[in-house]
């Protein structure tokens, strides 16, 4: 036979961090803020783990294409490059 779910105080709380029901409202927070503002709390922690913009990223793609040569048409000229690759 089997015995009926028997829920404590303390599993019931353990059971709702597990499912994220009380993170939403912080995340929800977080991503109203960052609407608002172009800015969170978690931003710059985020940044010093080493994630990135996309910008960035195409950034630094764009760089290593034309250090690989893929843009030699274009011009040859460091310089030119550069504008090439930040615009």
């Amino acid at each position: 036979m089997r015995r009926p779910y028997r829920s404590s105080g303390c599993h019931s709380a353990r059971r709702s961090i597990d499912d994220g029901s009380c993170c939403r409202p912080v995340v929800a927070g977080f991503l109203l803020q960052h609407a608002l503002q172009g800015w969170c709390p978690p931003v710059p922690v985020m940044r010093r783990l080493g994630f990135r913009t996309q910008a960035e990223i195409d950034q630094e793609r764009y760089a290593l294409k034309a250090l690989r040569g893929d843009f030699a048409e274009l011009s040859s000229s460091p310089s030119e490059l550069m504008a090439a690759v930040t615009k």
